[in-house]
């Protein structure tokens, strides 16, 4: 490698490296008797080897920033800011599913087509009842679906888990975030449920539209341990282009999302699902999975270790498949601050097959969580 690779990686890493050297001693920012505030603060560098003299590499560095107010037991408000510098490589990458799932710069900028830049979420929460068996919660403002869809314990958390966006929820799975909307959330023993509603500005193909979602969840806890096993249902009204060109379609999904103990300390999740293609799809169908496994194995408590790998099969938009393996070592200095060590193989086939992609995308991560 020449000295002029050396120093503009040196410098892309430099925002990397100062979280890395200098972590944060804090705990959750108490504002006042009833407002808390959350921070949390990443930043990370990836490089692309895909065989290319061009291969990218890039940092990105998002900041997020949430406030609560807790008005009383039932009546509760909450905001969250989103800023970042930097897409790190998932603009210039030849994938086609982004190798860090999280909201970059341009994520955060004219959000859903709206010209609103930062507001992330706003909302009002109001509380029916509460008790030990049973709940009933109403949400209403600006709402991020993946809070309330798609969950899984092991494998939904761009930002201490996996970070390539196959492996947080499933892209075939089209879950819209930051849109006027309500969700409901009622539970009851190992039972529970969550209905969204979002009114969408902004399509993926341009247009204004209403998306609708339930997730249903059932806890266990076996001679394995805790698991949560979920499906998601998503349908949206005619507000896409359908396959001919010329007339609307909806579109509809299913997903599962399975997540079980079955060890002390060790983990394993999957999802599969899939959603029809009267409209223009990338993918129509997922199947991933994995394990994570806690450092309490090696006297570490706070670390982990997850292996994970998907598959998406095409639509009708020309990819025929896309898949990813992934792998990461997160080292928690405290518990505020932590690093990761992440490495991924990624392959994109497509129907003309000049266009075929695979290669790695290595990274480093760092966090700030407070």
């Amino acid at each position: 490698m020449d000295n002029k690779r050396k120093l503009i990686i040196s410098v892309k890493l430099a925002p990397v490296i100062s979280w890395l050297l200098f972590p944060l001693h804090a705990t959750a920012v108490q504002v006042s008797e009833n407002v808390h505030a959350h921070i949390l603060a990443a930043a990370s560098y990836q490089a692309v080897q895909a065989g290319n003299d061009d291969d990218p590499d890039g940092t990105a560095v998002p900041v997020q920033v949430g406030l609560e107010w807790k008005l009383d037991d039932n009546n509760r408000l909450y905001t969250r800011l989103g800023f970042a510098r930097g897409d790190g490589v998932n603009l210039s990458s030849p994938f086609n599913i982004n190798s860090w799932g999280a909201d970059l710069e341009s994520d955060v900028t004219n959000i859903n087509g709206t010209s609103r830049n930062y507001l992330l979420t706003a909302w009002y929460r109001y509380t029916f009842f509460s008790d030990d068996d049973q709940h009933f919660d109403l949400a209403a403002g600006l709402i991020d679906g993946t809070d309330y869809l798609d969950r899984n314990i092991l494998s939904n958390n761009e930002y201490t888990q996996f970070m390539n966006a196959m492996l947080v929820n499933a892209p075939n799975v089209f879950i819209p975030s930051y849109n006027p909307g309500i969700a409901l959330i009622w539970g009851k023993g190992a039972f529970s449920t969550r209905f969204a509603y979002m009114n969408l500005n902004e399509n993926n193909d341009g247009n204004e539209g209403h998306y609708a979602a339930m997730e249903i969840d059932y806890s266990v806890h076996n001679h394995l341990g805790p698991g949560m096993y979920r499906v998601t249902l998503a349908h949206t009204d005619k507000s896409y282009f359908d396959t001919s060109g010329n007339g609307m379609t909806s579109r509809r999904a299913m997903v599962f999302s399975f997540d079980q103990q079955v060890a002390s300390g060790v983990g394993i999740f999957t999802r599969f699902g899939m959603q029809d293609d009267t409209a223009f799809i990338d993918y129509e169908s997922i199947l991933s999975g994995g394990v994570q496994i806690r450092g309490i194995r090696w006297k570490r408590p706070r670390d982990t270790v997850g292996i994970g790998m998907g598959t998406l099969q095409g639509g009708n938009s020309g990819i025929k498949r896309s898949r990813v393996f992934e792998s990461y070592y997160r080292f928690a200095l405290n518990r505020n601050f932590d690093a990761t060590l992440d490495a991924q193989y990624m392959s994109d086939v497509y129907q003309d097959a000049s266009d075929d992609v695979s290669g790695w995308v290595l990274g480093v991560r760092g966090l700030a969580h407070f």
